[in-house]
């Protein structure tokens, strides 16, 4: 019987760990798709005269869920920008003249919830559409 308990505690710990998979669970549901769609829609550009942003599917990237915090991270369309790229030394001048180049990039937003009286609410927006662009 002694035997029996302890085998039985063995198996019910791996089973708590195992169930966890190492990631903190959530006792909240996650956040609705629907919600995400109007919170990533007050957050995109509007089109202005050169049309930079083109609007297209949410993807979610990432989700980290932790006690009553919620961090999403997704692409939604993708966004034109333009740089200048030094194109050679004119030796008449010295000045480097400038290619504009133009790059097609994912519009990638980062979104923080938190768990208040019942719902999820976006505590903050982060735009890192340009954030790997602006590294190179």
């Amino acid at each position: 019987m002694r035997c029996e308990l302890a085998y039985l505690a063995v198996l019910l710990a791996l089973t708590v760990s195992g169930c966890s998979g190492g990631r903190s669970i959530s006792a909240h549901p996650k956040v609705t798709d629907a919600q995400i769609e109007k919170d990533v829609e007050a957050h995109l550009p509007r089109a202005g005269p050169l049309d930079a942003y083109q609007k297209g599917e949410i993807k979610i990237l990432d989700s980290d869920y932790s006690g009553d915090k919620a961090t999403i991270v997704l692409t939604s369309g993708s966004a034109r920008a333009v740089s200048s790229v030094p194109a050679g030394i004119d030796l008449k001048t010295e000045i480097p003249p400038q290619v504009i180049s133009t790059h097609t990039i994912p519009w990638k937003l980062r979104l923080d919830y938190e768990w208040v009286r019942g719902e999820w609410r976006l505590r903050r927006s982060e735009n890192l559409t340009f954030e790997k662009f602006e590294k190179q």
